[in-house]
């Protein structure tokens, strides 16, 4: 069956590429007096992942958060394709090119930040942290170490840049870990690349809990 439907998804594709030029609604909703509409930017996902259509795409969600500012808009929430350190630097460029909107607009990155902490048992003293880096793990390391809880991070890389971002008052909760994880505390935190090997690291029973955005 989806074999059947490749032809009409390639086609749709190939017109959105080269006919889609500015957003548009497809939904629709009121809760009481809130009012929510779905907009959406006609890309498919391997659009977003070719650099020469980044300016392209940005110049429609830029548009699209101008429109929404004209129209009294309150908030503005960015999509997950629509936000990101590469394409917009996670919405802050919009807001850096145009000073002057009243409109707010916000990525989620606080709700999942908040959904990664809550998750984390309580009584954790310290946590061992592996993934690509995003504002949304900058944010979960930060609070984890403003908290008080030890943050071990296997990849000297990271660590690295990890602890750029940490402030100088809670840096020693940053700990840089290479040695073997076997006999250490179970809470996981992971993200995109993490592998099949760093994962046979854990000792058994540990929780992974995911910060990814695609989880």
């Amino acid at each position: 069956y989806l074999w059947l439907m490749w032809p009409v998804t390639l086609w749709s594709m190939i017109i959105a590429w080269i006919y889609g030029r500015t957003s548009f609604i497809v939904e629709r909703n009121t809760f009481q007096k809130l009012k929510l509409q779905s907009w959406v930017i006609p890309r498919y996902i391997m659009h977003y992942a070719i650099k020469s259509q980044r300016e392209a795409i940005n110049q429609m969600i830029e548009e699209a958060i101008l429109e929404a500012d004209a129209k009294g808009v309150k908030i503005v929430s960015l999509g997950l394709l629509n936000q990101g350190e590469e394409l917009n630097k996670n919405g802050e460029m919009y807001l850096e090119k145009n000073p002057k909107l009243r409109v707010k607009v916000v990525d989620g990155s606080s709700l999942a930040v908040a959904v990664v902490l809550n998750s984390i048992p309580k009584g954790t003293s310290k946590v061992f942290f592996r993934g690509r880096l995003s504002k949304i793990a900058y944010f979960i390391v930060s609070t984890l170490c403003q908290k008080g809880i030890q943050v071990a991070v296997i990849r000297k890389d990271e660590y690295e840049k990890l602890r750029k971002n940490v402030s100088s008052e809670y840096a020693n909760y940053l700990v840089f870990y290479a040695k073997n994880c076997s006999s250490d505390p179970k809470v996981w935190l992971v993200g995109d690349d993490f592998t099949k090997h760093e994962q046979f690291m854990a000792q058994k029973g540990s929780v992974f809990i995911p910060f990814s955005q695609f989880p």
